[in-house]
């Protein structure tokens, strides 16, 4: 009896572990269906301007064409053609803005009624932490990994299982007490009785070997699975680290060109008010553009370390 509810206790232990492994990758989509959401919105942003620009261009261009013939009719058609260009650009950022919000909803539950203005989270949680080593890295992965656990848990429910089925042919004693009230008074008769029973199995001895023999093999099934577990993870660990690595450097050079597009917006600046260079809007949209560089690759980062944090099996927090 005391196998049998090991064995049940550990199959509830995995249950359980798989189940919070389940929320957990939950709350990871819709973060990462959140920020896309984000994303999406600056890109409509970017790609809205670039249109817009494009446009004012082209239609001075025509303008200056058909009133003033001072154009060409082949800078005018180049002109169209870029702006038709980003026409298509914008268009597909507009749809891409309501396809993520389709996927968010989806992912809440909610797929009728489409999120709206979202606020940028704070992502300090993740963003500024130190990158660790890959080995300390898969070393608590391995004490921790909520999968890794559950397939522990199993493992042990299977070696429960197999010394039940040892235990449930052994000999069995039993013992009977039996009380009895008559109406008549009978000589023959007792008023209390007790029994002991000794059980010996004799002719299950191919049953309990078939039973012992399912069970090991289940063990041996899990533990392949275990070991199957570890590589993977050791794996997706080493990926998941990997793009960490990249990240850090594409941040500095994402951070590099936004300063870069700032500073030369100031020049533009200065030098339309001088009547001197008339890229201004242009400076603008790159200025968006490395932006939007720069919160990607924040997001990518976030991303990844809930991603390792889910591997082990650390809760999802996030500032306000």
């Amino acid at each position: 009896t005391q196998s049998r509810k090991s064995v049940a206790g550990a199959n509830l232990a995995s249950k359980q572990k798989q189940y919070e492994l389940a929320i957990h990758n939950y709350r990871l989509t819709i973060f990462r269906r959140y920020l896309d959401v984000l994303l999406a919105d600056r890109r409509y942003e970017i790609d809205n301007e670039e249109m817009t620009i494009a446009f004012l261009l082209f239609d001075r261009l025509r303008e200056k064409r058909e009133l003033f013939d001072e154009v060409s009719e082949i800078d005018v058609a180049e002109a169209e053609s870029v702006y038709r260009q980003a026409l298509v650009r914008r268009t597909e950022s507009e749809l891409a803005q309501q396809q993520s919000r389709l996927l968010l909803a989806s992912a809440l539950g909610q797929p009728d009624k489409l999120p709206r203005d979202l606020i940028r989270p704070n992502l300090e949680t993740w963003t500024m932490r130190d990158r660790p080593e890959y080995d300390r890295l898969v070393e608590s992965a391995f004490k921790l990994n909520p999968a890794l656990l559950a397939l522990e848990d199993r493992l042990k429910a299977a070696r429960e299982n197999i010394d039940a089925a040892k235990l449930s042919y052994r000999p069995k004693l039993f013992a009977e007490i039996e009380m009895s009230e008559y109406a008549t008074v009978r000589a023959a008769r007792d008023d209390a009785r007790a029994s002991v029973y000794l059980e010996i199995p004799l002719l299950d001895g191919k049953r309990r070997k078939l039973e012992q023999g399912v069970a090991s093999v289940e063990m041996a099934q899990i533990e392949l699975e275990l070991t199957k577990a570890k590589t993977a993870l050791r794996e997706q660990l080493f990926a998941l680290f990997k793009k960490l690595s990249v990240l850090e450097i594409e941040q500095t050079a994402a951070e590099t060109r936004e300063r870069y597009r700032d500073l030369y917006l100031d020049q533009s600046r200065t030098l339309y008010e001088l009547e001197v260079r008339t890229d201004l809007g242009d400076a603008q949209a790159k200025l968006l553009e490395a932006g939007w560089y720069s919160m990607l690759t924040e997001f990518q980062t976030a991303v990844i370390w809930a991603e390792i944090d889910a591997l082990l099996g650390k809760p999802m927090e996030i500032k306000d």
